[in-house]
C-alpha cells in the first residue's frame, strides 16, 4: 500500500510540473511569410512590418507560451515588433546559405538562446566559417 502512494505521489509531481514547449509555434520565412501553429493548424498571420527575404533559410523562435520572440535570416536579427534588435545587424549569416542560422534555447537559463549563424559571401564581405551570439531577452 504504502508503495502504490508513493507512486501516485510521484506522478502527481512529475505530472504537475510538466509544461508545453511552444517555442516552434511561429514560422517566419521566405519572403515575409508568417505561419502560426498554436492551434495545431497552420494560420497565416498578416503582418507589414516583417522585413525578412529570403529565398532560403531562416529561423524564428518564440517562447513557452507560443509568443513570437525573434527571427532571422542570419544577417540581421529582428524582434517580436519587427525591428532590429540590440547588435542584431551585419551578421556573419550568408543571404544563399540554405541554412544560414539557427536560434534554440540556452539550457538551464530560460531568458538566454544561442543563435548560430555559417558565413560567407554577404554583399562585398567574405566571412568563411560560423560565429555564435547569446541572446539575452532580459536585456
Amino acid at each position: 500500500m504504502k508503495q502504490f502512494i508513493l507512486l501516485i505521489t510521484l506522478l502527481g509531481l512529475i505530472t504537475g510540473t510538466a509544461t508545453a514547449q511552444r517555442e516552434a509555434d511561429n514560422w517566419i520565412y521566405g519572403w515575409g511569410i508568417w505561419i502560426n501553429y498554436s492551434t495545431g493548424e497552420p494560420v497565416r498571420v498578416t503582418s507589414p512590418n516583417i522585413t525578412l527575404n529570403s529565398f532560403y533559410g531562416s529561423t524564428s523562435l518564440s517562447d513557452s507560451l507560443g509568443n513570437l520572440l525573434f527571427y532571422s535570416i542570419g544577417v540581421d536579427m529582428f524582434n517580436r515588433n519587427h525591428e532590429i534588435m540590440s547588435n542584431g545587424d551585419g551578421l556573419m549569416g550568408a543571404t544563399f546559405a540554405t541554412n544560414p542560422c539557427i536560434a534554440f534555447p540556452k539550457p538551464g537559463d530560460h531568458s538566454k538562446y544561442y543563435f548560430f549563424t555559417v558565413g560567407g559571401k554577404t554583399g562585398d564581405n567574405f566571412r568563411a566559417g560560423a560565429e555564435y551570439s547569446i541572446i539575452d531577452m532580459e536585456l
